[in-house]
């Protein structure tokens, strides 16, 4: 009688240990919805907003999306466990010209190609985005602890911070604004040769706006008009011709990108543009 009831007592105390050990399938892990796949420490200039700033902020106070859909430079879409949703970057304006933004939404597309941290700058703060779409603003931190939009900026591929709004973009931008002072905007290099022709002597567009740079496999943009590349041409790399005479430009903004990378040329004046006072007459330098 004795020995059964030890073989009981002891069969009560194996039930009770195991029931107090979690196996590995019971674990809390939750690798797919957790920090699991962080590694290290959240690393940025400007910290984070989540209702205020935080200087130092982990992993586990943000929430782990993955990004659909790369809307614009500064929009993308995320996959949250609720759902898709839009997502303005925290106080990061549109970048402004055409060119830069196409090279700014391929970066960004390879900055958010994996998992991600999501910290919304508030709970209850929307956006109304260009176009007319509704969102919320936040921040994405990858799961190595770097931040998106610093890594956009310090690349050269911000040109506009937002510092006000209805999400405390206050609270960032001034950061943002020095980091990109510090940065020093990104250039795809110089224009030491320029040449406006009003009215070109070839037949390709006789009488019509012919431009001459030093830059090769460049993009030229007249006004906001992208005028066509015809290659080298009069010791020079670009002859961009227009369809229309240099007079009908006016006062003209003129501004030469790299094709590959989207990056503006810088002009004599350290500016992304030059102005051509006179249309109608011919400008030139080299340098």
């Amino acid at each position: 009688m004795l020995s059964k009831l030890c073989k009981l007592s002891l069969i009560c105390f194996l039930f009770a240990a195991a029931s107090c050990t979690k196996s590995s399938s019971d674990s809390e892990d939750n690798s797919g919805d957790n920090p699991g796949s962080a590694s290290g420490d959240i690393r940025t200039s400007c910290g984070v907003v989540q209702d205020e700033l935080k200087n130092s902020p982990g992993f586990g106070d943000g929430e782990l999306v993955t990004v659909a859909e790369v809307v614009d430079s500064n929009v993308v879409i995320i996959q949250t466990k609720a759902g898709r949703e839009l997502l303005q970057l925290h106080a990061m304006g549109q970048t402004s010209s055409s060119i830069a933004r196409k090279a700014a939404i391929n970066k960004l597309k390879s900055l958010t190609s994996g998992n991600l941290y999501l910290f919304r700058a508030t709970s209850t703060c929307s956006v109304t985005l260009p176009g007319g779409g509704l969102g919320t603003a936040g921040q994405l931190i990858t799961s190595a602890g770097a931040s998106v939009s610093e890594q956009l900026i310090t690349s050269g591929f911000v040109d506009n911070i937002q510092g006000y709004g209805s999400c405390k973009e206050e609270l960032i931008a001034p950061c943002y604004e020095a980091l990109l002072e510090s940065s020093g905007k990104k250039f795809a290099g110089d224009i030491t040769d320029f040449l406006w022709k009003p009215a070109a002597d070839s037949q390709f567009n006789t009488g019509k706006l012919v431009i001459h740079a030093n830059p090769c496999d460049a993009d030229v943009v007249v006004n906001g008009e992208h005028l066509p590349n015809f290659g080298a041409g009069n010791g020079r790399c670009t002859t961009a011709r227009a369809q229309k005479p240099g007079c009908a430009y006016g006062r003209a903004t003129v501004q030469i990108f790299d094709e590959s990378s989207g990056l503006p040329y810088r002009w004599p004046d350290g500016t992304d543009s030059y102005i051509v006072q006179n249309g109608c007459q011919r400008t030139e330098f080299v340098y």
